[in-house]
């Protein structure tokens, strides 16, 4: 009698089944085996006394292997587990840096950031454009397509009005354009409170008891606090001064306190007054491009 294994596609584990059970099947009767050493067909000693059958070798198997025996026999059914093998490819690779540089500018390395000490000497900029203005440090520090944002300088150059300013639009947009206008302005005590850096920015927080201080109107000291964002560009290697510009400033404070000071809004309560009288003048006009007097809009911080 011939017998056959038959082969099915294991995709899981798969437990084994038996069979009604039969007489014990004669050595002519034996079931075979596929030896995957390359041996072919092995008898199986299934059920002999004193040794148990032999099954399907399963060094290295790849798929389930179902033995088939006569009616007379007992049927057992060996159920081998697929092997899986997973390979895994590692690939690495080198992000190219996002330059910055441009031909204006030139900088050789993208890394290349602030140190501690030129944080503090570009905040130190910032006082000195303020307090101790001058046209030197100004073509020193700054580029000349500085852009100068403070949304809180354009709404007192509105006297609280949202135009013709643009609010949200540049202060100055150019350095000469900056110049002209803090040029013009009388400088006005200025203290530094903190100062923050990033690899290209500096940050300063600031206050000043005097935000109006030279100004004809100037009516209370109300204490302003205010920050400043310095986003800087490297400097070109003929720059004696700075190794650092500052491109654009983003510049923020107390408008209300700095309106009173001014003499432009009237307050509710008490407040620290210029020569000890609330001599705010309730007769101040109204913001219009007629009657606008550029000399009340304070320093263009």
């Amino acid at each position: 009698m011939r017998f056959t294994a038959a082969c099915i596609t294991a995709s899981a584990l798969v437990a084994t089944a038996v069979a009604a059970p039969a007489p014990e099947c004669n050595a002519d009767q034996a079931p075979k085996e596929y030896n995957q050493h390359g041996r072919g067909y092995d008898i199986s000693r299934v059920g002999r006394p004193g040794r148990p059958g032999r099954r399907v070798h399963a060094e290295h198997p790849t798929t389930a292997a179902t033995l088939t025996f006569p009616a007379t026999c007992t049927a057992v059914v060996t159920s081998i587990a697929t092997e899986t093998v997973r390979v895994t490819e590692t690939y690495s690779y080198t992000v190219e840096p996002t330059s910055t540089s441009s031909p204006e500018y030139p900088s050789e390395d993208y890394n290349d950031c602030v140190t501690d000490e030129e944080a503090d000497q570009m905040a130190e900029v910032f006082r000195q454009l303020i307090q101790d203005y001058s046209d030197d440090v100004a073509l020193s520090a700054l580029t000349e397509d500085f852009v100068d944002y403070a949304s809180a300088v354009n709404i007192l150059m509105n006297r609280g009005a949202q135009f013709p300013k643009n609010i949200t639009g540049p202060t100055f947009d150019g350095r000469q354009a900056f110049m002209d206008g803090q040029g013009s302005q009388p400088k006005i005590p200025f203290e530094r409170l903190n100062t923050f850096h990033g690899c290209r920015s500096v940050t300063v927080r600031w206050t000043t008891s005097r935000s109006a201080n030279g100004q004809p109107t100037e009516q209370a000291m109300i204490p302003v606090v205010g920050i400043a964002v310095l986003d800087l560009v490297p400097a070109e290697p003929e720059n004696e001064e700075y190794n650092w510009r500052i491109q654009t400033l983003y510049s923020e404070f107390n408008t209300l306190a700095w309106a009173v000071n001014l003499g432009l809004f009237t307050p509710a309560g008490p407040v620290d007054y210029i020569n000890g009288t609330n001599t705010t003048a309730a007769t101040v006009d109204k913001r219009s491009l007629d009657n606008y007097d550029p000399s009340l809009r304070g320093p263009m911080i």
